[in-house]
């Protein structure tokens, strides 16, 4: 019994011992990728850097408060909400916090599931990486490659909702489709998405869609879908409109599947440095 319970012990202190090595790593990941945000002085946004935008968008941008605000060059932000990777699998609350920069488009978002399970997601120079460890110490998923390049950029797309002082930035191209719908392309060097907007007469984002790549559950191959957000419950933060409320749907022959719900509890724009004390 002496050895079992030693044994049992030893495990223990093990696993214990994994999970703070894995959050301190991952602490500094975050710590690493805030480093690269330019210190460049900040552009106050002006009537000229919506000279020549399509009306659906402008409308838009009037709505959100660009004039008058600066760009942002970065962002962090506080999350908690519900995710589940299969029509069949129960939702499983996280929390979760989220960096991103601008300049060069990326993100990290680094979420625990209770106190056992970590993933995180990035999208950074380029190319998109994302895993998930359970137990701290067994990973669950790990992916990578083009396809998820172009669902990690159309990710950080949907998402500048929560810092859209990037919005004016060069790096995107609008046309109109509708009085009230638009579509953006986001160009990351080599790499190029499309998201379609639709606002109301107010000018507030109602609904974001794309095409993007779904990886299957098992096989871990990725098939094109279609992919939709919708956010909700605007408040005013650093003079811009800004949703704290948002879910994810794929747009399934068989019926819409919401795999994640969430909320903002805090956005910081123009961050500099990571989290002391992490939400994960």
């Amino acid at each position: 019994m002496k050895i079992i319970g030693g044994i049992i012990i030893v495990l223990a202190l093990t696993v214990l011992l994994a999970k703070w090595l894995l959050e301190k790593q991952l602490r500094k990941d975050a710590q690493k990728f805030m480093k690269n945000i330019s210190g460049a002085p900040l552009e106050r946004i002006t009537e000229n850097d919506l000279k020549g935008l399509p009306e659906p968008v402008k409308r838009y941008f009037n709505f959100i408060g660009l004039v008058g605000n600066t760009k942002t060059k970065s962002a962090r932000l506080r999350q908690h909400g519900t995710f589940r990777r299969s029509l069949n699998q129960q939702p499983m609350a996280f929390t979760a916090d989220q960096y991103f920069t601008t300049r060069r488009p990326g993100f990290m978002w680094i979420a625990s599931f209770g106190r056992w399970m970590k993933v995180r997601d990035t999208y950074e120079h380029g190319e998109g990486s994302m895993w998930a460890k359970l137990l701290v110490l067994k990973t669950v998923a790990n992916s990578r490659g083009d396809r998820l390049n172009q669902g990690a950029l159309l990710r950080y797309f949907s998402e500048m909702v929560w810092f859209p002082g990037g919005y004016v930035l060069e790096n995107i191209q609008w046309e109109a489709t509708g009085e009230l719908t638009f579509k953006g392309t986001l160009i990351d060097q080599e790499l190029a998405v499309t998201g379609y907007f639709e606002i109301n007469e107010e000018g507030a984002l109602k609904h974001f869609s794309a095409e993007r790549y779904m990886e299957e559950e098992e096989e871990g191959d990725f098939r094109l879908e279609q992919w939709s957000i919708e956010v909700s419950d605007y408040r005013k933060i650093d003079g811009f409109m800004i949703p704290l409320g948002g879910r994810a749907i794929w747009n399934l022959e068989k019926g819409d599947f919401e795999y994640i719900n969430l909320e903002i509890e805090e956005i910081q724009l123009n961050a500099t440095e990571t989290y002391q004390k992490s939400a994960y």
